[in-house]
């Protein structure tokens, strides 16, 4: 039995930790033996991954720099008999590599989560190389994201595999419609209407003034009643606010801060609104196809390998309100995009599966000398 040891930055709710869980639930599933360490944060996915049978380990990181997890790294690699350490997001990558120095596991790979510098500061580029140094293989989790690592030359073209994340689309079919049905009349205050969503950390990253400034010219173009549903927290919700205020769309917007009934929330939707200014994948993507929503994103990063142009959903030029109403509006008036939501719902079955995610990075770990690059 192969023994996988996952080391991510946090587990508390956000894209990658959501796809650790889902990664690591299914390796389980195909017979692995799978643990989990994490640096810091609050543990949001903890009991989660206990009630499937996964030991999960604290490294209590107070603070980086902190050596402490370079030693309970190897601790648990020798505890366990860790075959494979498989690190998460850059400061685990880094704590894992200094760990690895010390003995301990040999055998390393890296997933990349994200098309950003791997530390913000002069020689975070050369960091990151030096840490990529040590695996066997690096995982990009979008072709962008494959492109990002090559252009700063993190690892070479051979040395980085594309996988794509995956999405079980079953508890987004089996919806109670009894909430959808009662959560649309609480955001419509009981009446009809149409409902465009997003879900998103209220940060920079989300560009979320532009989606209020998109709305509001949608409003003044479209006889729909309708209701902007921001769902997230961040520490921009105050400043967001204060825009939706002098946009005068105060009244029209709800925001429902942190929710973790998304299978519900995406099934309240009518369309899907992403206005990123970049995303390493976009989960979220994958979780509104899986409700059959139609979306309406920014045309960035790794979005249009997601998100086709005008099937599944429509794109627009980033930071760009005008462009994005009107593709609010055709996505609601256009004959041609009526079935896009279905659409992307075929395209998540196809392309974006949790088994084929999962099957594909156990045979990188296993018949790595086979992948052709």
């Amino acid at each position: 039995m192969l023994t996988v040891l996952h080391v991510i930055t946090t587990i508390n709710r956000g894209g990658a930790e959501n796809h650790l869980y889902d990664l690591v639930k299914n390796q389980k599933k195909e017979g692995l033996k799978v643990v989990v360490a994490y640096l810091k944060g609050d543990g949001y996915w903890y009991d989660s991954l206990n009630n499937i049978g996964v030991k999960v380990y604290n490294l209590g990181m107070r603070r980086y720099g902190n050596p402490i997890p370079f030693f309970k790294i190897n601790k648990i690699c020798k505890e366990h008999g860790v075959d494979i350490v498989h690190s998460h997001l850059p400061p685990a990558e880094l704590y894992v590599r200094i760990a690895l120095l010390f003995g301990g596991c040999k055998r390393f790979f890296i997933s990349k989560h994200n098309d950003t510098p791997f530390y913000r500061f002069p020689g975070g580029d050369l960091l990151g190389r030096w840490v990529a140094s040590k695996s066997e293989k690096v995982i990009a989790i979008s072709e962008a994201v494959k492109i990002n690592c090559i252009s700063r030359r993190i690892a070479k073209s051979d040395k980085i595999q594309v996988i794509y994340y995956g999405l079980d689309p079953e508890p987004y079919i089996n919806v109670s419609k009894l909430e959808v049905e009662s959560l649309r009349k609480e955001w419509l205050s009981g009446g009809d209407g149409v409902v465009i969503g997003t879900v998103a950390r209220l940060v920079k990253q989300k560009a979320l003034h532009v989606l209020l400034e998109s709305y509001a010219l949608y409003t003044k173009k479209s006889i729909d009643t309708s209701k902007l549903v921001i769902v997230g927290s961040g520490v921009l919700e105050k400043d967001l606010k204060q825009r939706a205020k002098e946009l005068e769309i105060s009244d029209k917007v709800v925001w429902t801060g942190f929710r973790d009934d998304i299978e519900i929330i995406m099934n309240s939707f009518d369309v899907f609104a992403l206005t990123s200014l970049f995303e390493g994948f976009g989960l979220v993507l994958l979780e509104a196809m899986a409700s059959s929503k139609p979306i309406v994103a920014t045309k960035v990063s790794s979005i249009p390998e997601i998100v086709v142009d005008g099937k599944t959903g429509l794109l627009s030029p980033v930071l760009n309100p005008m462009e994005f109403s009107k593709s609010l509006y055709d996505v609601f008036h256009d004959k041609e995009l009526a079935n896009c939501g279905g659409a992307g719902y075929k395209r998540l079955l196809k392309c974006f599966t949790i088994e084929r995610m999962t099957k594909d990075i156990i045979s990188l770990y296993t018949r790595i000398e086979k992948w052709d690059a």
